[in-house]
């Protein structure tokens, strides 16, 4: 019976890690080309750095306590949850890749201060801002009379 139970609970905490991206101050790198789906959060601390020049789909929250996303990038960060995601923590993030958001179903929350600095397309979903600043560059935001910007 023990070796069922610790079996058990070994698996549960795989599938639960395997599901998260964590960077503890390294650099991730997503190629042009590449494409990398993160089912869970993503969480940055330290220096941590991702240079996205690929296409990064997040199923989870975006969680900066330290580093940024890598001022070269070129790609895309898709937010496309089944549930309201978060983008947050402790740091304001610079995103100098585009970032879509493409949620039939719940929204995506600022839990921060944020800058884009490149293109946001609502494809489907709204982002709320709570309490929170949204900083744009010139690049600008495609939406529509369903899919926009909720202020409060």
């Amino acid at each position: 019976m023990k070796r069922i139970f610790f079996t058990f609970l070994f698996i549960a905490a795989f599938l639960t890690g395997y599901s998260q991206l964590s960077n503890n101050g390294g650099t991730i790198t997503v190629e042009s080309g590449a494409t990398i789906v993160i089912e869970g959060n993503y969480t940055s601390s330290g220096t941590a750095s991702i240079e996205i020049d690929g296409s990064v789909q997040l199923k989870g929250d975006f969680v900066n306590n330290g580093g940024d996303i890598a001022s070269g990038s070129t790609g895309t960060l898709t937010l496309n949850g089944t549930t309201d995601q978060t983008i947050g923590g402790t740091n304001t993030t610079n995103f100098y890749c585009a970032v879509v958001v493409n949620k039939p179903s719940g929204g995506v929350l600022l839990g921060a201060n944020e800058v884009l600095q490149n293109a946001l397309t609502l494809t489907s979903g709204k982002l709320t801002l709570n309490a929170y600043d949204l900083t744009m560059a010139a690049v600008g935001i495609t939406a529509d009379a369903s899919n926009y910007v909720v202020t409060n």
